[in-house]
Order: C-alpha cells, then structure tokens, then sequence
C-alpha cells in the first residue's frame, strides 16, 4: 500500500509539473533563412533583426522608411533620385556609379541600385530580416554594410485580398481604395460598380483627394524617371488628365475649399550643400507648397505685389521748388516790362 501511495503521489506531481510548465509563458520561436536555410533566429550566430509581416500589418507600415524606426543602426531616407540605405553608418549614398553597400534581397533575388526604399512592405509579407555587418559570403560582394532579405508569404488555399485607404467623396456618392499592387479603385454606391482608375507601377498608391464637391480625384503617379507628377480623374466623363509636367517630383494634392486651386508638394530647389558625411552635395529645404489654378479666370491668390514706395515729403518738397521756379519766372518777366 505504501508503494502504491508513493506511486500515485509522484504520478501526481509529475502532472501537476507538466501543467504548470505548460502554462508558464514561453517565447515565441522566430525562424530566419538568414545563412540561406531555414533555421531558429537564436541559433544564428549574426547580427540579426527580424520583422514579421504580422507585425508589419498591425503596425500600419508602409515602407522600409517607416519600418527602421523599428530597428536601431538602419537608416532609410529617400535621395536625389535614389534612396539612401545605411546599416551602422556604413552606405555609398546617392552616387550612381557604386552601387549600394546594403543589398536588398526579395525571396534571394538582388533587388539593383533604383528606387529600393519604395519597396512595399506592405505586399503580403512573411517577415523583413535587417542582417548587420559584411555578408559577403553568403550574399556577395555589394553587401559591405549588410543585407535587407525581404520574404514574401506564401499562397494559402483561402481567398484573401488587401486594400488600403479608402477615401469617401464629400457627397458620399463614391468610395475611393486602392490595393496591394497600387491600383486605384472608385466605388459608386447607388450602381455598386467599381472602376479601375489608375494603376501605379512603382509601389503603392495612397495620396489620392477627392474635391470638395466631389466630382474630382486628385493623385499622383511615377514616371520613367522616377518623378511623381499630378493627375486628376473627373466622374462626368471618366477620363484621367495630367496637369504637372515631368521635370519635377510633384505629390500629395490637396484641394482648396472652393476647389479652384490644387495645392501640391513639389521638389523644385536643389539648394545644394556640401554633406559632412561623405563630402558629396547634398539638398536642403528642396520641398515646398505650390498652388495650380484649375481655370483661366481663377486669380493667383499670392500674385507679385509692386515694393516700390513714395514719400510724402519728397512730393511737398518738389511742389515748393517748382512753385518757387514759377513765382521767380513770373518776377523776371514783370522786371523785364519795367526796363
């Protein structure tokens, strides 16, 4: 009997240690291909950061930008034309004849020198692994800094589909979204119909406005040459217009409360500097507010004003000497009858 006892009793524990470890908070396991397999993030003998696309989602990022206030050392900002990418300092900035000291891998595909700070990460993610230090071995030689290896999710068998921003038009008439491949969308409530308006190809689209009587929508898309210009889609007839030229970056329309005038931001002032970090030129105070009358009659509300001025005294001054001039005249020519 006493044998038994001590067997029930140990059975007892052993349960009751299992439940409790079963309850105990563990750790989230973190799975990285970093070293080109699949392996546990704890089991990598790297500098590593990863990201899920879980996070990503819940936190509302749209981009690499966005996404290095998350990890300490990366630094992300757009350039002249080119992004710069920075990993503990280390980057070959804007200059196009090197290419970058960051490679960019998406599903191990080296992403080349272009606008790779406007990649998505938004896309249906799986996770963003920052990877610090040379990886030359495993990622070749443009990775002196260190490496970015963006994994896509994989297919599942349910039907899933992402869209962002929806904007309603001010006469809630129509409902304005766009989704993962940067297609913009209207919805018309009373027929249900959706149109495809636009198709942006590089990345996502999501500074699109409608005007305030809501007949228009106002966005921005890219061109060849990397510039943003602004295009507006009217509902009457459906058709798109571009109403900037292709010389400047121009986005994120706003419209006036009137809706005559179309502001915009704009990189139009080069403002060049020399940059402490590698010598190079560098922009400064490049962006600024312009506005874009939409009819021929529409006054510039920040028309030129003339500077030039008067003064009051200099006018009485001049009056005297000419009143003085006259009255001395007239003297000369009564003298001149006296003779």
């Amino acid at each position: 009997m006493i044998r038994i006892r001590a067997l029930a009793s140990a059975l007892a524990l052993t349960a009751y240690g299992a439940s409790a470890l079963a309850q105990r908070p563990m750790l989230e396991e973190v799975i990285v291909t970093a070293q080109k397999r699949v392996e546990s993030l704890q089991d990598v003998p790297i500098s590593i950061v990863a990201v899920s696309g879980e996070k990503i989602d819940d936190a509302g990022i749209i981009g690499l930008e966005e996404l290095t206030q998350y990890i300490p050392n990366v630094t992300i900002n757009n350039g002249a034309g080119t992004p710069n990418l920075y990993i503990r300092g280390v980057g070959s900035g804007t200059n196009a004849g090197f290419e970058q000291s960051v490679g960019m891998y998406i599903d191990g595909v080296y992403a080349g020198r272009g606008a790779l700070a406007s990649v998505p990460t938004t896309m249906d993610l799986e996770r963003v692994e920052f990877l610090k230090g040379p990886q030359g071995i495993l990622f070749g030689k443009n990775t002196v800094a260190g490496a970015i290896s963006i994994t896509t999710a994989k297919p599942t068998d349910e039907f899933e589909g992402m869209l962002y921003a929806p904007e309603w038009a001010p006469d809630g008439k129509r409902l304005a979204f766009s989704d993962k491949n940067g297609k913009l969308y209207v919805l018309t409530l009373a027929t249900r119909k959706v149109v495809e308006i636009a198709d942006e190809k590089r990345g996502l689209l999501f500074d699109y406005s409608w005007s305030p009587h809501g007949g228009h929508l106002a966005f921005s898309l890219s061109d060849s040459n990397q510039f943003n210009a602004i295009y507006i889609w009217s509902v009457d007839d459906g058709k798109l217009r571009r109403v900037t030229g292709e010389h400047f970056n121009e986005y994120g329309p706003a419209w006036g409360p009137e809706g005559e005038l179309l502001y915009f931001l704009a990189d139009r002032q080069f403002a060049p500097q020399i940059s402490m970090v590698e010598w190079n030129y560098a922009g400064n105070r490049s962006i600024g507010i312009f506005a874009l009358a939409l009819r021929k009659d529409v006054e510039n509300p920040f028309a030129p004003e003339s500077d030039e001025v008067t003064i009051d005294g200099e006018e009485d001054s001049d009056e005297e000497k000419s009143d003085d001039n006259g009255s001395d005249k007239k003297k000369g020519k009564k003298k001149g009858k006296k003779k």
